[in-house]
């Protein structure tokens, strides 16, 4: 792109924009064919962009990125980022979180969403995690130094079990 200034001079300004589309176009192609043909996908995906944007839009488009699913593997790390970020703000009040592998297991499999991907992960933790473990606190079930165990029950929910010895050491994390 050029630009006149007023004294007449050409500037050169390079100009880098990504767009994300607001709604997952060509989300039910990818999920149907992910992994079995890459090329068909690809077409479909190519035909829901053209229906739903117009052909001057695309056509400034340098280029479409297609996010494939996530896979189990990929939404148990995204679980553990969500849970360093309970434990940080827990350590700063000197408790420890804990969580069972059938917790974690449960927040994986809940806080997935075929369209959406991870999206739902970090309200899932919020409302299932921070919100029970914030309730104990305000009645007085964990206070500092205490351990909170975060496990999975019969019922399919999650409960908050309270350790009430004091943990030898807290890490309080650097503030990112």
């Amino acid at each position: 792109m050029e630009l006149t200034d007023r004294k007449r001079q050409i500037l050169k300004i390079v100009v880098e924009e990504y767009v994300a589309a607001a709604e997952p176009v060509g989300s039910k192609a990818i999920a149907d064919l992910s992994g079995k043909d890459e090329e068909e996908m690809r077409h479909q995906v190519d035909a829901a962009m053209a229906q739903t944007f117009r052909p001057e839009f695309l056509n400034r488009i340098d280029d479409i990125v297609v996010f494939h699913p996530l896979g189990m593997a990929q939404i148990e790390k995204i679980v553990d980022i969500q849970l360093a970020d309970v434990r940080a703000r827990l350590a700063k009040e000197r408790m420890t979180l804990a969580i069972t592998p059938a917790a974690k297991q449960m927040l994986a499999v809940g806080g997935l969403d075929p369209v959406f991907g991870a999206r739902p992960l970090k309200r899932l933790v919020q409302r299932e995690v921070v919100d029970a473990i914030a309730a104990a606190i305000i009645d007085g079930t964990v206070r500092e130094g205490d351990q909170v165990t975060v496990d999975a029950d019969k019922d399919g929910g999650f409960t908050v079990v309270c350790d009430n010895t004091p943990s030898a050491t807290y890490e309080v994390p650097d503030a990112q």
